[in-house]
């Protein structure tokens, strides 16, 4: 399984099987590398975040944008259900709150008229 992330920056991930002997390991590839190139052997990885034959693990990682993580059962005969949580830590940016004058319905002479009558 390849989960994408959603932008550059620290994520932290929390994955745990629902098998206590099957293990999973756990890869986080770089931009422009696929699941598939990676199960092949052709692919790269952020060795710093790698995790091996895991029943529950976390780790941080700092990742460029299009990045993903990749889960990998550890057996080939044995199937597993992952549980898991991906969480970006860097804050999120913040807003645009500038008033868009051009998405105005009425001018500002309109508004004046309008308040005019109302007074």
């Amino acid at each position: 399984m390849t989960f994408p992330l959603c932008s550059s920056g620290n994520y932290r991930y929390f994955f745990e099987s629902d098998d206590d002997y099957t293990g999973f390991n756990v890869y986080v590839l770089p931009p422009g590398v696929s699941g598939g190139e990676f199960a092949a052997g052709n692919g790269k990885y952020y060795t710093s975040c790698e995790k091996l034959n895991m029943i529950r693990t976390s780790n941080t990682c700092n990742v460029l944008l299009g990045a993903s993580i990749y889960l990998k059962n550890t057996s080939s005969y044995q199937a597993i259900t992952l549980e898991g949580e991906i969480t970006s830590l860097d804050d999120p940016p913040w807003p645009d709150m500038d008033w868009d004058d051009s998405a105005r319905q009425y001018t500002e002479s309109d508004m004046n008229y309008y308040r005019s009558v109302f007074r």
